[in-house]
């Protein structure tokens, strides 16, 4: 970095030179980089020539900052040759000579040489072979960093250089040597000063040659010297607004003569630009080789007096103008504020301030140092108008759901006779987002909640403008809702778990799945089945309509259950099967009391009656579930005779054989026996399945006799038996 310090050279004695040391050192200190690379490559070229027999000269020149430049030039450097394809062929590696020191030098009584400001040159330079080749070479050397201060470009010190020089096939073919530099453009210009600088070229060949400006070359900054270097293209710097190729400088644009090469325009900004030019050589009309140098211009005060004044070009509605004193190098100043025929518009003031007697076009002169041989004068217009704008504007919302619609209609007004020609709009959230337009009645998107601040400025045909001011509140609706929900099938899920304020209507639909559609927090059970619910939630300015979707579990196995056969005599069996899931799923089968086993994905099924089969399947990982339903019918014997009998006599002698009288049969469900002796006294009653009489009436045997009975049996279908009949017990 090239430092930068202001001569006074009017000045002297030794609190003067005190002054400006303690000053420099000062500047020094703000100027030293945080990054050891960050004061580095200040600019170079590579160039190369032709010695016959595909032996080529190459040469690379780099210039740094010798004043802060750290770290030194590398003692080796390397250049990465690629083909026309841009895939490396080799890499030359070039041993440093002589490093040099240039010396700035200005031309000019008043200006005087700021101290420290040095740049040193070096060389690297070898012979290498090209043979011939379809498209030729590109040599590229890159290297980082840029000085961190450099105004007109991106993230400086994020860019290396990239220094690059072309080779055609025609120009292999014909022995062809790159145009060279005849001289290093100055180290240092002088802001506010003209400059008119020799980059013309030497070309041996006698080609054509053309100049012209180009964006210089950047390099990946996470390596100091790439080796290899990286392959074309090469990406260019980004140009800092309002910086470009077409205002590298800043006030009167740098240009080049596209013949001679000459630099010409007027910078008008402190500090640090970086410049590239591009050489082009043509023969017979054809483009035979490409040079690009890459250099920095440090543009300081000179230690000549500067003046400039900073003031409005237009006042409206005012005849009071301010005037701010941007001069350097000086502390006299002789102000005229302009007013033909006055002599009380003058000032010696630094900053002053005047009241013009009317509206019109004025034109300032400040001198400063006036009298002595650095005078400057400096010149400003500034037109005083009355303007006529009355700056107005209404709004209506459109609609407000997730986001306030507004329309914005513009009632500015000009009462002067002219014309308003332009609107400026910008709705500012909270000083954090913004938005703009020029259109004059503005559709805006509002998307954040809360207080918006819309600014308008209008400008009329003269010149002049009018802003004004107000404030909207965005009443959004401010609720997280989710979009999806995933349960295990039969668990209940959340639809709004952090409910709403007091000012939030909800209204939930379908209705009929909610006990109240009009409570904020909702929950539902998720089923096999996808459910789409919606809420309508309103603050009474703006409504918001959300749908949520509520389906199972991704990992809810996906089942069914059969049997087979489905349907079965009494005594018979089916087998039960689900669908088969390896891995880790419990099965659970019910009603298990007619099951081989209830925990297994097949097991073999006996019912006495008509039965329906649940099968339940658990992920064990997930413990989401499914269910399944298998049914097998039983046919059922018919509900009498012979499927039901009772024994016509019974001997209750203790002999082991019939001494029990007891009703018989596989289709019994239920039975209600009665026993009479022939008096008609009831001696026995049993609604037991397996009841039995043992031929005694309070525990004492009964003669031997005939007996009458009533049977009632109840069978597995469902159906009645009904039968009376007489029984013999025999002693």
């Amino acid at each position: 970095m090239i430092s930068q310090f202001h001569s006074y050279g009017n000045m002297a004695g030794n609190t003067q030179r005190l002054l400006m040391k303690c000053a420099f050192i000062l500047l020094l200190l703000f100027c030293i980089p945080k990054h050891a690379e960050a004061t580095h490559i200040v600019g170079g070229e590579l160039t190369y020539s032709c010695l016959g027999n595909n032996r080529y000269e190459i040469s690379l020149t780099l210039y740094r900052d010798c004043v802060n430049g750290v770290p030194p030039f590398d003692p080796i450097a390397y250049i990465g040759v690629f083909g026309s394809d841009n895939k490396l062929l080799n890499t030359i590696k070039i041993a440093r000579r002589d490093t040099l020191k240039l010396n700035p030098v200005l031309n000019d009584t008043c200006l005087v040489i700021p101290p420290n400001v040095c740049v040193s040159t070096t060389t690297y330079k070898d012979t290498i072979t090209l043979l011939p080749r379809a498209g030729g070479y590109v040599l590229a050397y890159q290297r980082c960093c840029r000085n961190k201060s450099i105004l007109n470009i991106v993230k400086p010190l994020e860019n290396g250089a990239t220094f690059i020089v072309e080779i055609s096939e025609l120009a292999l073919q014909q022995c062809n040597s790159s145009a060279k530099f005849k001289t290093w453009p100055p180290i240092y210009i002088c802001v506010n000063k003209p400059i008119d600088f020799d980059q013309s070229v030497v070309d041996i060949d006698g080609d054509s040659v053309f100049y012209k400006l180009c964006t210089p070359f950047t390099a990946n900054d996470s390596v100091a010297q790439p080796m290899p270097s990286g392959p074309p293209p090469y990406g260019n710097v980004i140009w800092k607004p309002p910086y470009s190729i077409d205002n590298i400088l800043g006030g009167i644009p740098l240009k080049i003569d596209p013949r001679t090469g000459i630099l010409s325009g007027t910078p008008n900004t402190i500090g640090q630009f970086v410049v590239g030019i591009c050489i082009e050589e043509f023969r017979k009309g054809v483009l035979i080789s490409t040079t690009r140098r890459d250099f920095q211009f440090n543009v300081g005060v000179c230690g000549q007096s500067v003046a400039s004044i900073f003031a409005p070009t237009v006042v409206c509605d005012n005849s009071t103008v301010f005037f701010t004193n941007n001069s350097l190098n000086s502390n006299r100043y002789e102000w005229d504020f302009g007013v033909p025929s006055a002599d009380y518009d003058t000032s010696t003031m630094k900053d002053p301030a005047f009241v013009y007697p009317d509206t019109g076009t004025y034109t300032i002169r400040l001198i400063t140092q006036p009298g002595s041989v650095c005078a400057d004068t400096s010149y400003h217009t500034v037109t005083l108008k009355e303007s006529g704008i009355n700056a107005n504007f209404l709004w209506e919302e459109l609609s407000c759901e997730d986001s306030l619609v507004l329309k914005i209609t513009n009632k500015s007004t000009e009462n002067q006779g002219h014309k308003i020609v332009s609107y400026y709009w910008e709705l500012v959230h909270n000083d954090m987002d913004t938005l703009r337009s020029v259109e004059k009645d503005p559709i805006f998107n509002l998307k954040l909640a809360g207080a918006w601040t819309i600014k308008l400025k209008v400008v009329s045909d003269n010149g002049c403008e009018k802003s004004i001011r107000r404030d909207v509140n965005a009443d959004l609706i401010e609720i997280e809702l989710p979009d999806t929900l995933r349960a295990c099938v039969g668990r209940k899920v959340q639809l709004n778990p952090k409910g709403g304020n007091s000012s939030m209507t909800f209204e939930w639909q379908p209705a009929v799945a909610f006990a109240d559609p009009k409570q904020a927090r909702q929950e539902v059970v998720v089923s096999e089945e996808l459910k789409v619910y919606a809420v309508v939630v309103s603050n009474g300015n703006c409504t918001k309509k959300k749908f949520i979707y509520v389906l199972k579990d991704s990992s809810t196995p996906n089942i069914q259950a059969t049997a087979k056969p489905d349907t079965i005599n009494l005594g018979g069996k089916s087998q039960l099967e689900a669908t088969f899931l390896p891995g880790a799923y419990l099965y659970q089968w019910s009603p298990e009391n007619t099951l081989s086993s209830n925990n297994i994905f097949n097991p073999n099924a006996a019912p006495s009656v008509t039965t329906t089969y649940t099968v339940t399947v658990t992920n064990t990982k997930s413990q989401c579930s499914a269910t399944a339903q298998a049914r097998v019918f039983v046919i059922l014997p018919v509900c009498g005779e012979p499927n039901i009998f009772l024994p016509s006599a019974f001997t209750p002698n203790d002999d082991g054989y019939n001494d029990l009288l007891k009703v018989r049969g596989i289709v019994i469900d239920e039975v209600k026996l009665l026993i009479y002796d022939r008096w008609g006294e009831k001696v026995f009653e049993s609604t037991d399945v397996n009841g039995a009489w043992d031929g005694t009436y309070h525990s004492k045997p009964c003669p031997p006799d005939v007996y009458g009975y009533y049977l009632e049996v109840k069978c597995l279908n469902g159906e009645k038996y009904i039968k009376k009949g007489n029984v013999t017990l025999i002693r």
